[in-house]
């Protein structure tokens, strides 16, 4: 079954690649797994090779330089950093890690990631495309907690920790090892300027909130404790609760 489904990847990826999304990342770790965990396949070495080849290049065009994603989606940023965890991980046991400018591009990533995420419940905004997909569901932590994800990342590209010790370590603990609780903790990025992607956040002493300079649509469910303001034709949200969703549209409508 392993060396169908790769062989299937292989001669259909570019179909993957041509979306330019999380897609060809995903179809390039199935690549890269089948050729190093199933060597004895006579063209493994090929999907190792081009598996690898096709994640640095993809994470490189995917990723921008200050963090954000081409998908503009919080959930598919996750699946792409889940995917890219797992193909890197794999790589470290194995002997053969990837480029620091990879290990670079995702630490960016993840640091986007965390200042949209909220340290108390691990909820982010939920903006973008969300169809409930989760790669790696390696904790008992809801779907919508994001620290799992940034816990591991850190770790991935730091060797530190986000969080203090909770239930989101438990994919740490089945991805390095239980040493990897005694990482050191680092401090939050302060605030998020991702000026290539559009997104910014504000910081008060009680409440935060972010705002995107992209051509969207803003849904405001309003929780009880909810304000939303607009400065020009920046739309700047704050809120205490529940991050506020935001989805992209086109041709400024939005999509039901």
């Amino acid at each position: 079954m392993a060396a169908v489904t790769a062989e299937r990847i292989d001669g259909n990826i570019g179909y993957a690649l041509s979306q330019q999304n999380n897609h060809g990342i995903s179809e390039a770790v199935g690549l890269f797994t089948a050729g190093t965990l199933f060597p004895e396949f006579r063209r493994a070495d090929r999907w190792r090779r081009r598996g690898r080849k096709l994640l640095e290049s993809q994470a490189q065009e995917q990723i921008y330089n200050d963090g954000s994603y081409i998908q503009h989606s919080t959930n598919y940023q996750r699946v792409m950093l889940e995917d890219l965890l797992w193909a890197l991980r794999l790589a470290e046991i194995n002997g053969v890690p990837f480029s620091d400018q990879l290990y670079s591009k995702l630490r960016r990533s993840v640091e986007f990631l965390d200042t949209i995420t909220d340290a108390e419940r691990g909820r982010t905004p939920n903006c973008g495309n969300n169809d409930g997909a989760l790669v790696l569901p390696l904790t008992d932590c809801a779907y919508g907690d994001f620290r799992p994800i940034v816990q591991s990342m850190y770790y991935l590209t730091s060797r530190q920790r986000r969080f203090e010790v909770g239930p989101w370590d438990e994919a740490l603990l089945w991805l390095f090892g239980e040493n990897a609780i005694k990482a050191t903790h680092r401090e939050p990025v302060p605030v998020l300027n991702a000026s290539t992607g559009g997104y910014y956040t504000l910081r008060g002493p009680e409440t935060w909130g972010w705002f995107a300079v992209l051509n969207i649509a803003i849904v405001l469910p309003m929780p009880i404790n909810c304000t939303s303001t607009s400065g020009g034709e920046v739309p700047i949200l704050r809120w205490t609760v529940e991050p506020i969703s935001i989805i992209p549209s086109r041709n400024g409508t939005t999509p039901l």
